[in-house]
């Protein structure tokens, strides 16, 4: 995914439902800039005149509203997500050697459910061998009782200098998505509340609930951290023999590949081993040791991976099959390596306890900066759940499972951050680190000052990380705006810093159906997107930083 989206302009139209009369609009130019490594602030664009379009015949009031920002998708749209997942109640395979993706929800009649079988996978479980595969028994996905479609959210009372014009014109047009939704709009440095609804509802957050193991992994790492790779001799080197065992230690690389694994080979060599009289030993135990992030998501999905200290090729072979032990995966390709570099390696062997003996030879991975802009541009699940439970560990103790490390960091969030005011740390449960699961819930209010609590400690450093950063103007205003965005079956988080004039404001935008009715996910998702394009619109055109004091 290009990450360099700046240069994107402003183009106004009239949103569905959001307009009762067309009017004639400027509309910016967009011009896209051309790849480069550092992201760069294009020149403010000049303006020309285009038709509006025409909103279809909505119920709305007669006074026209507004015209919204029509913000570029890449603000509102994650190209390199999964399609939305179904959740499972046993561990449902797909099928292999093709990319695996995530099981689309599937057409159910009221009267008579029926879903059909699906193939059986092939994944990877310990093996490097041409065919490592094992296959697993498909299992029937969890079909759930058909729901009355729930009321829709009657509006509140909303914080701010302005009514939320979009918004109510969207949800009178029937075109805001079914079930509940919330939002915060607050300042950046002083916590101040601009604009809120349904801010205090526990919702599952998605791919957003990444933001915490970010902080997380920031507070006890830094931007520079990085994470290394050893290999550990226990005993003395004479001849080219190793007479002892050697150990291969890992403490959660999440960055680790083949490349890598070859230099470390070579450091081996150089350093006089071209055999070893011993034991191979791996350690991927300072980190909990799964062979799936969820069990309720399809058990052959590449998202869906093992997670250890020890990690190759984000735990997934050959990009299509996700890695179930991934320490033992490491130590095999290690083990090739080092053939390659002239090293004789025996079968690689289980260790515990972090390993024996001086160490020689190390990999020392990319920046934690570098990791993290990686994982939020590709979403990565893996990723964040090795970062989490590294987090973890640091912060508190080495933890038992996935769930047990994203509970220390709730933990050390919630006394880092303090108060947040409104229902404050109630309501918050999360399953894991990546968001992997719709077990987890937090509200926007919490999603809000995670992000508000990287980007006050970090800056201008915690804005390059996310995966899309977009700038224009809005009524001769200038506005920049990043996002981290989260999806799930039925579930829509946005999570971002919009600058305007020249300040500084976090958000988080959540929409989920708890009914998970197994209808049209697109057309679920697609209002979702519209719901944070009414919100957004509604922020920028109220002009938040000259008149936020107005009709309060």
């Amino acid at each position: 995914m290009n990450r360099t989206l700046t240069g994107l302009s402003t183009v106004l139209f009239l949103i569905s439902g959001c307009a009762t009369a067309p009017t004639s609009l400027p509309k910016p130019e967009v011009s896209v800039s051309p790849q480069v490594e550092q992201k760069v602030t294009p020149p403010k664009a000049k303006a020309e005149v285009a038709a509006p379009k025409t909103p279809p015949v909505a119920k709305v009031a007669a006074e026209p509203a507004p015209v919204p920002s029509d913000l570029p998708p890449e603000v509102f749209e994650d190209a390199s997500a999964p399609a939305p997942v179904v959740e499972l109640a046993a561990l449902q395979p797909v099928a292999a050697p093709v990319a695996v993706q995530p099981v689309a929800p599937v057409a159910v009649q009221p009267a008579a459910p029926v879903v059909q079988a699906q193939p059986a996978p092939t994944y990877v479980v310990t093996t490097l061998a041409e065919n490592p595969a094992i296959t697993a028994q498909a299992a029937a996905p969890r079909i759930l009782p058909q729901a009355a479609l729930p009321p829709s959210i009657a509006p509140p009372r909303v914080t701010g200098p302005k009514p939320m014009n979009f918004v109510t014109k969207l949800e009178q047009s029937g075109d805001a998505p079914e079930g509940s939704y919330g939002f915060i709009l607050l300042d950046g440095q002083t916590g101040e509340i601009l604009s809120e609804r349904n801010a205090d509802m526990p919702m599952p957050p998605a791919s957003i609930a990444k933001m915490l193991a970010t902080i997380a992994i920031l507070e006890t790492k830094g931007l520079n951290g990085t994470f290394r790779t050893s290999l550990l001799a226990d005993g003395p080197v004479s001849g080219g023999v190793l007479n002892g065992d050697l150990h291969l230690v890992g403490s959660g690389d999440p960055s680790l590949n083949r490349t890598d694994l070859s230099g470390l080979a070579r450091r081996l060599a150089s350093a006089g081993v071209k055999k070893v009289n011993g034991k191979f030993f791996y350690h991927g135990d300072a980190l909990p040791e799964v062979s799936i992030i969820d069990s309720r998501q399809s058990v052959g999905a590449v998202f869906n991976p093992g997670i250890s200290a020890l990690n190759l090729d984000r735990n997934e072979h050959r990009g299509a099959s996700p890695v179930k032990n991934p320490s033992k995966y490491t130590a095999e390709a290690m083990r090739r390596a080092a053939q390659s570099a002239g090293v004789t390696l025996p079968t690689p062997r289980k260790g515990s306890g972090g390993g024996r003996g001086s160490e020689i030879a190390a990999h020392e991975s990319a920046t934690v900066a570098a990791i993290l802009t990686e994982m939020f541009d590709i979403s990565r699940n893996m990723t964040a759940e090795v970062l989490g439970a590294a987090a973890a560990a640091d912060l508190s103790r080495k933890p038992t499972s996935l769930t047990d490390a994203a509970r220390i960091n709730v933990e050390w969030a919630k006394s880092r951050i303090g108060s947040i005011g409104g229902s404050e740390w109630n309501g918050i449960s999360y399953e894991n680190n990546s968001g992997l699961s719709t077990r987890s819930k937090v509200t926007p209010r919490q999603m809000a000052a995670f992000t508000r609590y990287g980007y006050k400690k970090y800056g201008e450093a915690f804005k390059q990380i996310h995966e899309s950063q977009t700038v224009g103007s809005n009524g001769g205003v200038d506005y920049a705006i990043v996002t981290k965005f989260g999806t799930l079956s039925y579930v829509r988080g946005l999570t971002g810093i919009i600058t305007l004039g020249g300040r500084d404001m976090v958000f988080a935008i959540m929409s989920n159906d708890p009914a998970r009715r197994m209808r049209n996910a697109k057309g679920w998702m697609d209002k979702a997107r519209r719901l944070e394009q009414a919100v957004t619109s509604d922020w920028l055109q109220n002009n938040w930083p000259t008149t936020r004091t107005a009709n309060r």
